[in-house]
This record gives C-alpha cells, sequence and structure tokens, in this order.
C-alpha cells in the first residue's frame, strides 16, 4: 500500500509516494517534518533539480529516523540532515544506535549546506539574560527522535558554560511541544534555530523571544559533543545585542552509498551552479557558500560523484581526503567509496 504526503511551498504543490524503487523512477529525499529548514531546502532542491537536469525527486518530510531505514532498503536515495545528527547517524550512536546495533547508517556526503545558528531560547519577559541566567531552572534538552534538537540543547548550554546538572533537564516530543511549554510557563528555555518558523508563536507572545548569546571561549569542549559545530557570529538578530555568538552547523545533503556516481555528480552540479537560487526559499540559505560544499568538518564521508565534481573544481584539498580516508577506515567501509 501507498502513503501519500501533500505539501506547498511558494505555491507549489508535491505529491510524494512512498513506494519501492526501480529505474526510471523520481528519486526520494527525506527531510524533517515540513516547517523544517530541511524541509524547505528539500522542496527547493526538488525544484532545481526537476528545473535543470532530467531527473525528478520526490520529498518524504517523515524526519530521519523513517529516512535512514528506508535508505539501506534502497526505497530512499537521498536525506536532508542536520551534521551532527549525520555523524551520530554514521557512527551508530544516539538514537540510531538501538536502530542499527550499533554500526550506524553508511552514508556518502554530497555537499554541506547552508549553515545555521541556534542557542537556548527563553521568552522576553522571562527575566533571563543570559545562560548565568538559566542555572537552576527548567530547559527541555530531550527531544525524542528529533537527535539534532537534543544534540544541539546540550551544545548550546555547554557554550553558555553550564552543564545538565546545572537546570532542570525536560523532555518535549517536539520543537511545537517545547514552545507550549514555554508559552505555558512549564519550562524557563528551550532549543531553537534563528528563524526557525515554530518560534514565531513565541515571538507574538510573553514579549518575544530572547536568543542568548554563548560567547566564544568554550568550542573545544563544545566540539567534543560533535565537531559538525562552529561558532557564527550575526549582525543584530532579533532579540539579541549586536555581535552575539551562537552555534552553527551545516545542513547536510547525504546519499545512500550505491548510489550511481553520476547521479551523485549531476545533483552536485546543479547545487554548485544554482546555489544563489536557494536563498529565494528561506532566508538562513544566504548563509550558503558553495566552496563549503567540500569540508574537513563533514561528519560522514562524502560520495564518489561529489568528491569528483569538487577534484575538478580545486577545492578537494589533501586534508578532506585524509579526513575521508580516516573515516572510511575507521568503519571498515572500503567496498563501496
Amino acid at each position: 500500500m501507498n502513503v501519500f504526503f501533500t505539501f506547498s511551498l511558494s505555491g507549489m504543490i508535491f505529491l510524494s509516494s512512498v513506494a519501492s524503487a526501480s529505474a526510471g523512477e523520481a528519486l526520494r529525499l527525506g527531510t524533517a517534518p515540513a516547517g523544517s529548514l530541511s524541509f524547505t531546502f528539500g522542496a527547493a532542491l526538488s525544484q532545481l533539480i526537476g528545473k535543470h537536469t532530467d531527473m525528478r525527486v520526490e520529498v518524504l518530510p517523515q524526519g530521519d529516523v523513517v529516512a535512514l531505514p528506508l535508505m539501506e532498503s534502497r526505497e530512499m536515495d537521498l536525506i536532508a540532515i542536520a551534521n551532527d545528527a549525520l555523524g551520530y547517524a554514521y557512527d551508530g550512536k544516539g538514537i540510531y544506535e538501538k536502530q542499527t546495533d550499533g554500526r550506524g547508517f553508511d552514508l556518502r556526503v554530497l555537499a554541506l549546506g547552508a549553515r545555521y545558528p541556534a542557542t537556548i531560547v527563553v521568552a522576553g519577559d522571562s527575566g533571563i539574560k543570559d545562560y548565568r541566567g538559566l542555572k537552576g531552572k527548567r530547559v527541555v534538552l530531550d527531544y525524542a527522535t528529533q537527535q539534532a534538537f537534543s544534540l544541539g540543547s546540550r551544545a548550546s548550554l555547554v557554550s553558555g558554560g553550564l552543564r545538565e546538572s546545572d537546570v532542570t533537564v525536560l523532555s518535549a516530543s517536539n520543537i511545537q511541544t517545547a514552545v507550549q511549554l514555554l508559552l505555558e510557563r512549564k519550562a524557563d528555555g528551550i532549543f531553537g534555530r534563528i528563524g526557525m518558523p515554530a518560534l514565531r508563536r513565541l515571538e507574538a507572545n510573553r514579549k518575544g523571544a530572547m536568543y542568548l548569546s554563548s560567547g566564544e571561549e568554550r568550542w573545544e569542549e563544545v566540539q567534543r559533543i560533535s565537531n559538525a559545530y562552529l561558532p557564527m557570529k550575526l549582525k543584530k538578530p532579533f532579540g539579541v545585542p549586536e555581535g552575539a555568538v551562537f552555534v552553527a552547523q551545516n545542513l547536510s545533503l547525504a546519499a545512500r552509498p550505491d548510489l550511481p556516481e553520476e547521479i551523485a555528480y549531476k545533483i552536485v552540479k546543479v547545487l554548485w551552479e544554482r546555489e544563489s537560487d536557494l536563498a529565494k526559499h528561506h532566508p538562513q540559505f544566504c548563509h550558503l557558500v558553495k566552496e563549503r560544499f567540500a569540508s574537513e568538518v563533514s561528519t560522514a564521508p562524502y560520495h564518489p560523484g561529489a568528491i569528483r565534481f569538487f577534484s575538478e573544481k580545486g577545492i578537494w584539498l589533501n586534508k578532506m581526503q585524509a579526513r575521508q580516508e580516516n573515516l572510511l577506515y575507521r568503519y571498515g567501509r572500503l567496498a563501496i567509496r
């Protein structure tokens, strides 16, 4: 039986079906649910590929815990996933340990996408002005199957100089539930990405959203959680002073390892050539820099098709090849390179 999802972006309707993949069918791209940056990127990429290549991409907004097993069974071809969650999925850690018995999901990166900043968010009327004000407060750190949120919340807390033991840890099934807890004053802080649609309700209530600045002194400790994280400064973002520093990471586009090399090459090529078109779909895509599609901060190895393209462009450097070999040899995943 097929399961159908419909959704719209900029007036366009996309229809996706879960079915067995076969030759000549559209590629299937897994994303987070509608309203997420991952979903918006997937829908935009689907448009670009459909318009500028002979391929089609169907977007399935089911979340990575559904999409990743489907990639193993070749019912899914691509996934848009946060770089920290990608590394945990590849390593078989966190929520992915049980899914894979600790062996991890074998994935290959096509490109590191836009960087997006995140932090702990509090209500404007809470009286909390910085991370020190969170001590002893109730903070949502656990987000069920949304591994990237659970990781990012902890990285943000560490960047602000706190430990889990410094706060009362709360759980939420998703970011929407976390926002509701904040609105109902049942939580004092939640994890949030700048520009996240789910935070609009908070921005319209309780005197708005306050995004806490973390500083730049604790990055070695932050990167023990994941080397995906980078410090990022923003100019006058809503609710924070100019020059505030946030925990940032890339949204990654990854593929199953046996995706044909030519298909991977063509996808990366259209992303490279049409990178500026993505900014029309979301402000965060303005932070997309194609020269950073290939990077040693990737938490999983690259696909051969992507490496071929980046080598032609002269941006596949020795340090990236060293990182590639380390990731492949570390897990013995050399059969498909």
